[in-house]
């Protein structure tokens, strides 16, 4: 598994809320929200991309999605 977000909890559960698309896909499928279902299959477990395993499936993927991200000291 890896870390798409670090943000607060007020931040990631109210306003603004997440940033990352997954992580607000997440989140919408609670029972509370509006469920969305995010479109494609996600990558083979076994075959994970380099970057972002969710690159595939977001309209918003760049090429910096494609590339490994800076680990941050203490996460």
């Amino acid at each position: 598994s890896r870390i798409v977000e670090i943000a607060d909890a007020p931040a990631f559960f109210g306003g603004p809320g997440p940033r990352h698309p997954y992580a607000r896909g997440l989140l919408n499928a609670l029972p509370d929200r509006d469920f969305a279902p995010i479109p494609g299959m996600p990558p083979e477990l076994g075959a994970l991309p380099t970057g972002c395993a969710f690159a595939g499936r977001c309209d918003r993927a760049d090429a910096a999605c494609g590339q490994l991200p800076r680990l941050l000291d203490g996460v």
